[in-house]
């Protein structure tokens, strides 16, 4: 168990470049064993998340992956992180 006044929240929502929300997109810090999954309305939160700075990542097939870089995560406050995606195409592996 992790001794309280430790760790703080970090949330968000994951978008694409229009502003819509991109359900199932994988979220995670850089390094770390802490990931979630965004649900219908791009929201995500990680619980538990140690004091300090820290890189957070998105990805969903399809997009390029996002970092915000340098958040600050401060114990027993949330902080609020919205990665943008952007669309790429997805390139087939052609074997020879």
């Amino acid at each position: 168990m992790v001794a309280q006044g430790t760790t703080g929240k970090i949330e968000g929502t994951i978008k694409d470049k229009s502003g819509a929300p991109i359900a199932g997109a994988q979220v995670l810090i850089v390094g770390a064993a802490y990931h979630a999954v965004s649900d219908e309305k791009g929201y995500f939160f990680l619980n538990n998340v140690p004091a300090g700075v820290v890189t957070v990542r998105a990805q969903y097939i399809g997009y390029a992956p996002a970092e915000v870089r340098n958040v600050r995560v401060f114990a027993g406050q949330t902080m609020t992180v919205n990665p943008e995606l952007e669309a790429r195409a997805i390139e087939s592996v052609r074997s020879r």
